[in-house]
């Protein structure tokens, strides 16, 4: 570990047992992957405005030799809403991240299918639940054929998977019109 683990809270209380449960996650990934040269973590409240309830949203940044990886992990309302879940999800994510092998640049990536289950307009993020159940976070940017202010939770999207600089993520997002055949 070349920087120290840095944790920051957004509109979420911190706690102490909070904080130790992302020091003994952040040091169980810096001894499986002693190439990890920092950790940044971001625990975020997140007010969802169809359903006035917040979720939690934990990003992970990683440093690496010549890479870097974000990963995103959630809790959603309708499950056991806690920070906790949401820290779970986001590391187990993370660990998956520093496994995948990198996507040769300039490799077309295959069109999958999802649902979006998370939008926090202001921020210009989102997740999505893919077909496999795993959950991939996508940019304002990432969408395609309409505008992010667009989609809706529950919104079925086609999507590419892209590793690289920025972790496992959804890209070229596109809302599926109702009539559309995507399979």
């Amino acid at each position: 570990m070349d920087r120290p683990l840095e944790i920051t809270f957004r509109n979420a209380p911190s706690s102490e047992p909070l904080q130790a449960e992302i020091r003994r996650q952040a040091a169980a990934l810096y001894e499986d992957y002693p190439e990890l040269a920092g950790c940044r973590v971001a625990v975020e409240a997140v007010h969802e405005r169809q359903r006035g309830t917040s979720t939690y949203l934990v990003q992970i940044d990683l440093a690496l030799a010549g890479r870097s990886l974000a990963v995103t992990g959630d809790a959603a309302p309708d499950a056991q809403s806690d920070m906790r879940t949401a820290i779970a999800t986001a590391f187990d994510a993370a660990a998956r991240a520093l496994a995948a092998p990198p996507v040769p640049a300039g490799r077309p990536a295959p069109t999958l299918s999802g649902e979006v289950i998370l939008l926090d307009d202001a921020a210009g993020h989102g997740v999505l639940l893919a077909a496999d159940g795993s959950q991939l976070g996508f940019g304002r940017d990432a969408v395609i054929d309409g505008r992010f202010e667009d989609l809706a939770i529950g919104t079925v999207v086609t999507y590419a998977e892209a590793t690289g600089g920025s972790g496992p993520e959804a890209v070229t997002v596109r809302a599926v019109q109702p009539d559309e055949d995507f399979e």
